[in-house]
């Protein structure tokens, strides 16, 4: 009887180390989790920034495509701030 207590004592105690393990374990998969969720959203910052940047840099390249064209144009005069002002006598000779 003495030797099945000793035994129940010792399976208790495995018990309880077994959960504390296990709770040990389920607190690293939700620092895992957090950890995991924070690289997401980083990630997700990073690739929405490519995006604008991309967007940007097409932006630009259209913006100077513009002012190439614009400049190839007789009919506008570029200023030098790079706004865009119609030759009053071009209009008159383009409309006659």
């Amino acid at each position: 009887m003495k030797d099945l207590k000793v035994k129940n004592r010792q399976l208790y105690e495995v018990i309880d180390e077994l959960r504390n393990e296990q709770v040990s374990l389920q607190e690293q998969v939700s620092k895992l989790e957090e950890d995991l969720a924070l690289q997401y959203q980083h990630y997700r910052n990073e690739s929405d920034a490519r995006k604008l940047l991309i967007a940007d840099i097409n932006d630009l390249r259209y913006r100077n495509e513009e002012l190439l064209a614009a400049k190839s144009n007789p009919v506008c005069k570029t200023e030098t701030d790079g706004s865009h002002r119609e030759d009053p006598v071009m209009l008159r000779i383009a409309l006659r």
